[in-house]
């Protein structure tokens, strides 16, 4: 049995992506503290009803979290986390490269933001043998040299994945009226079958809305059944994109438990 618990450890990051969801934490912190705290109630449920822990470790951006290298210490060494997927922007300097060395034996995959990946990044992930996963998101826009880019990266490195996202969007055209998501079921159809054309098997058709309107499947978001998030200051969310959403949980009185139940 394994559920997702993502770590938001903080909105600070040095992108400041005008859509971004994280930006009302700007200056909070996840501590260690908090983390710890956490995991004294999950691991009695671990041990109670054999569930293993998948973290999503992000921001905002991880490395301008102060704690960032002892957070990744306490996830490689906590045995009811079982595995790791580090969601970040890229690694801005070899200082950065730790947390491949610190969480090596538990990561899946390593997602990057596909504006400012580098081709080094991507050898960085390689060389420990793991996945990079590429979002793009779905617009009205011009999504023309995102692609290309994308697409020669994919050529070029095996380790890759592209994945498809219809909810955090990687600005085309700010301020510009064409550029939206897309939802329009044909269009969306479209797309995908564009970019299933390109990428081939590298595609990556995990979203909610794509599963359900393109591969005609019944999927649902796992919220609160197989995931729960945490924000900077401690309140626990059912979706880190729907923070202001009151759950009446932080760290200090969540309990696994009673936090699926209530939902």
């Amino acid at each position: 049995k394994e559920y997702l618990v993502q770590l938001n450890l903080t909105g600070d990051c040095p992108l400041n992506c005008e859509f971004c969801y994280m930006s009302p934490h700007k200056k909070e912190y996840l501590s260690l503290d908090k983390i710890k705290k956490l995991w004294e109630n999950l691991k009695i449920y671990s041990k109670r009803n054999n569930i293993e822990y998948r973290v999503n470790l992000t921001g905002g951006d991880i490395f301008e979290h102060p704690d960032w290298i002892r957070i990744a210490e306490f996830i490689s060494n906590e045995k009811s986390i079982t595995a790791v997927d580090p969601l970040i922007n890229k690694f801005w300097t070899k200082n950065h490269l730790r947390l491949l060395e610190i969480l090596k034996d538990k990561i899946n995959f390593v997602q990057l933001n596909s504006d400012v990946v580098s081709e080094d990044d991507i050898k960085a992930v390689d060389k420990i043998g793991k996945k990079v996963v590429l979002k793009i998101a779905l617009y009205e826009g011009n999504t023309k040299k995102k692609i290309e880019k994308l697409k020669r990266l994919a050529e070029k490195y095996d380790n890759i994945i592209i994945s498809i996202d219809l909810i955090i969007p990687q600005k085309c055209n700010p301020g510009k009226k064409e550029d939206y998501l897309i939802f329009n079921k044909e269009k969306l159809k479209n797309e995908v079958s564009k970019l299933k054309n390109i990428f081939g098997k590298k595609l990556w058709l995990l979203s909610t809305t794509v599963k359900r309107e393109y591969l005609n499947e019944i999927y649902y978001c796992p919220v609160p059944f197989g995931g729960v998030y945490i924000m900077p200051d401690g309140k626990v969310v059912p979706c880190s994109r729907y923070s202001h959403l009151d759950t009446g949980f932080n760290i200090e009185n969540f309990d696994l438990i009673k936090y699926v139940r209530k939902f």
